[in-house]
C-alpha cells in the first residue's frame, strides 16, 4: 500500500472528524478526539482504504506522524501476502 495515499486519506480523515488542521504533532486527545471520533476515522479509513483497521491503533498511536507510520507498516504486513488480502 503506498505510504503516501495512507498519510492524505489519514490526514484528510482526521481533519473531517476533529474539524481541525492535521500535522505530524497533532494529537487526536488533545485535539478533541474520544471513543467515538475514533471509530469513526476508523470506519472511514476502512473504506477509504479498503481495508480493515484495529481502532485500538488509535488509542495506542494518538499522535498523527505515530499513527501514520504504524498504519503503513500494519497495512503493508497485511498485504504482503495477496492471500492474506480481506475478501470484499
Amino acid at each position: 500500500m503506498d505510504s503516501d495515499r495512507v498519510r492524505t486519506h489519514t490526514q484528510a480523515v482526521w481533519a473531517k472528524v476533529l474539524g481541525t488542521d492535521v500535522d505530524d504533532t497533532t494529537d487526536f486527545f488533545e485535539s478533541g478526539g474520544h471513543s467515538f471520533a475514533a471509530m469513526r476515522i476508523t470506519v472511514l479509513l476502512d473504506e477509504a482504504l479498503r481495508t480493515r483497521i484495529e481502532a485500538r491503533l488509535l488509542f495506542d498511536h494518538p499522535r498523527f506522524a505515530d499513527y501514520v507510520t504504524v498504519l503503513t507498516a500494519s497495512l503493508a504486513d497485511s498485504f504482503a501476502d495477496p492471500a492474506d488480502r480481506p475478501q470484499q
